[in-house]
């Protein structure tokens, strides 16, 4: 008999609400289609976030019309959801209706002022719209209320830098090489930040594998992050 802890056995002892925001928010798309299923048990709330989550994976993989099916049903179990109505918001966008996908994006906010990934999306919708001074405040929101990501300071540095205002994006990418060092996506930022005002040799450094944690000098040019909930 094998000693490895099923999901049904986590989900138990997380709570299945719990359990599936850690598969989505870690990007587990392939656990999360073949491991989180809905049970006879499941109503409300619990049902609501197994079937968005669900939802973001089949959108994930380009299943458009199985996510549908799923964040419709997720949003009949529970209709204020905000992983249901980010996913709506993330469908709403991929058919060329930015409008909704903001007002889908702003009603999750409305209810939950600093929810992370509705914050991110947010920004990310201003970005695409060209709104970019607006899209940098709501990412320096998104950092506020979820610290210890480090997605909302990287694409604010990215936006910063496309403007040409690196002194503020080198301050974004120092704070994230501070607090992860060996983080390989901060590293490729602050390679990108010298790279951008053609400090070849020290671009070059920062990418060797043996070169100091913290910078000196920030980079940036992370790739912005899709709408997504996760």
């Amino acid at each position: 008999m094998s000693s490895r802890t099923s999901p049904a056995e986590i989900a138990l002892a997380l709570g299945w609400i719990a359990f599936a925001r850690v598969l989505l928010r870690s990007g587990q798309f392939r656990a999360i289609l073949e491991e989180l299923n809905t049970g006879p048990d499941h109503r409300g709330e619990t049902l609501g976030i197994v079937l968005a989550v669900r939802g973001h994976a089949q959108l994930a993989q380009g299943r458009i019309e199985q996510a549908k099916a799923s964040l419709n049903e997720a949003l009949a179990a529970a209709p204020d959801l905000p992983e249901a109505l980010l996913g709506q918001a993330q469908l709403a966008y991929g058919e060329n209706d930015p409008q909704r996908a903001m007002v889908l994006v702003e009603s999750v906010i409305a209810r939950f002022p600093r929810h992370g990934a509705a914050l991110n999306m947010k920004a990310r919708l201003l970005s695409l719209a060209g709104k970019t001074d607006d899209a940098i405040a709501v990412y320096t929101d998104a950092a506020r209320a979820d610290p210890p990501n480090p997605a909302p300071q990287l694409a604010a540095a990215e936006l910063l830098m496309d403007v040409g205002r690196f002194d503020e994006a080198r301050g974004r990418i120092e704070r994230v090489r501070n607090h992860l060092p060996n983080y390989p996506v901060g590293r490729y930022f602050e390679a990108q930040w010298h790279y951008r005002q053609q400090q070849y040799d020290q671009a070059l450094e920062v990418l060797q594998p043996g070169s100091a944690s913290p910078p000196t000098r920030p980079p940036p040019r992370a790739s912005s992050p899709r709408p997504s909930s996760t």
